[in-house]
């Protein structure tokens, strides 16, 4: 009885989680692997999709995290193409950029804990 009211207060119990309970996370530029399992997170469907899951699992904080890390990482992208092909003066803005989505994709992972 206790485990059920557990999961009823955890944030694991809402209908269409498929995540379960999260004992471990890790990310890349283009990944997030939870307890071992891995999803693309790469492609505007892979993302739209995933952060889909984390909202289905109660997930908020998590969820917004992850489309503002998503978010920097395209930046990082932007500037770096510009800066190495026009004003080499953008390729600063890349660290600023790489440095917010470092912290991001850090507090992704923290609210997934």
């Amino acid at each position: 009885m206790h485990t059920l009211i557990a999961l009823l207060f955890s944030g694991q119990a809402h209908a269409g989680c498929k995540l379960g309970h999260i004992k471990d996370v890790t990310s890349t530029m283009t990944t997030v692997t939870i307890n071992g399992a891995v999803h693309n997170v790469r492609g505007t469907a892979n993302r739209k999709a995933f952060a889909a899951q984390l909202d289905a699992c109660g997930k908020d904080d998590a969820a917004d995290a992850f489309n503002a890390w998503r978010q920097a990482r395209r930046g990082v992208n932007a500037s770096a193409a510009i800066g190495l092909t026009v004003l080499w003066p953008a390729l600063i803005l890349t660290v600023a950029d790489a440095a917010v989505a470092n912290t991001q994709r850090q507090r992704m992972e923290a609210a997934l804990r």
